[in-house]
Order: C-alpha cells, then sequence, then structure tokens
C-alpha cells in the first residue's frame, strides 16, 4: 500500500491505533483490512482457534489541521500511562511506534508467512523458520506539520511529547502490564 504513510501506531491488549495519512484515500479500508485479517489469522493460529477475532469494525477519525495532528499523536503515545499500565510511553513492551519515534523511524520487522509454514512443514527436511522471514521493516513518515524538520528536531519534538505525558502522569498508581495477562 504504497499511498499509506504511517507516522504511529500503538497495539493494546484489545485494541489498535493507527496515525496514518493516504495520497489515495481510497487505500485506506484497503489497508486496514489487510493488516487486520493477517492479524487475526496469525494470532487465531497462535491461540488453536477460528471464527471472529475483531469483536467490532475499527473507527476512522479524520485529522484535519496540525493541531490535531500533533493531538492524535499524542494520543496514541499517551495509551499505556492513561491506561496506568505503564509509567511511560517508553515503559510499553508492546508493538508501538515509540522507540522509533524516538530514533530513527524505522521499526526492524521480520515476518512469515501461513503458507511458507505450511509448505516448509510438508517438506522432507524443513528449513529453519529464519530462512523463512521475510523482511518488512516499517518506516515511519514524519507529520505533515513536522515533515521539513531535520532528523534531530524530530527526534526532540518526539522526545518533548514523551516527556509531557511522563510528566502528566507522574505519581499515577500503575498497575503494571503483568494486570493484562
Amino acid at each position: 500500500y504504497k499511498a499509506i504513510r504511517l507516522h504511529a501506531f500503538d497495539a493494546q491488549s484489545n485494541h489498535l491505533h493507527y496515525l496514518l495519512a493516504a495520497a489515495d484515500p481510497e487505500q485506506v479500508p484497503l489497508f486496514l483490512d489487510y493488516v487486520h485479517a493477517n492479524i487475526a489469522r496469525q494470532v487465531n493460529q497462535l491461540r488453536g482457534r477460528t471464527g471472529v477475532f475483531w469483536s467490532r469494525r475499527g473507527a476512522v477519525i479524520a485529522v484535519l489541521d496540525d493541531t490535531a495532528q500533533i493531538a492524535r499523536l499524542r494520543y496514541i503515545l499517551a495509551q499505556g500511562p492513561a491506561s496506568n499500565l505503564v509509567a511511560a510511553p517508553t515503559d510499553w513492551p508492546g508493538a508501538c511506534s515509540t522507540p522509533a519515534l524516538l530514533g530513527d523511524m524505522r521499526i526492524a520487522a521480520a515476518y512469515v508467512s501461513m503458507d511458507a509454514r505450511r509448505r516448509n512443514a510438508r517438506r522432507a527436511h524443513p528449513l529453519p523458520e529464519a530462512e523463512l522471514e521475510h523482511d518488512v521493516a516499517i518506516e515511519l513518515a514524519p507529520l505533515p506539520v513536522w515533515a521539513d524538520l531535520p532528523a534531530a528536531e524530530l527526534r526532540a519534538r518526539h522526545a518533548a511529547l514523551v516527556a509531557d505525558i511522563t510528566a502528566e502522569h507522574a505519581g499515577n498508581a500503575v498497575l503494571g502490564v503483568e494486570h493484562l495477562v
């Protein structure tokens, strides 16, 4: 989905948040369907179950101006602290874009398709799992409002949001991620 530019994401135990832009808005539902369907198939397979994974369709919220872009990014970064699961966005152990936003805007990732696993399992001499992996590194795009900033200034803006969120939630009783189990 080359028309999609991913700015940020956060995966909580029961929902996901994305901040994205699309050069072609018709690509957004296709992208979301593709991502959500693959997540559902993979998690259902890992858990040995079938059937409906998501309880409802996702909602798309239009982000219409520069202030709204920054507010939505802040909202996504604050998910863990706002739920009192961690003290700071940097403490969230789950899938999120925070480390990339504070670094080089890149998330290293590898993917093994379920088809590749099935075909490999039928081989007389199956390949090691690592040989089935495809590099699917995610390159985050800066928010349009910050697109022209040098990399160091962009990281500083992201770090300031993280620091602000951390300060806002300082002193809150933190349940910890083990509360999710």
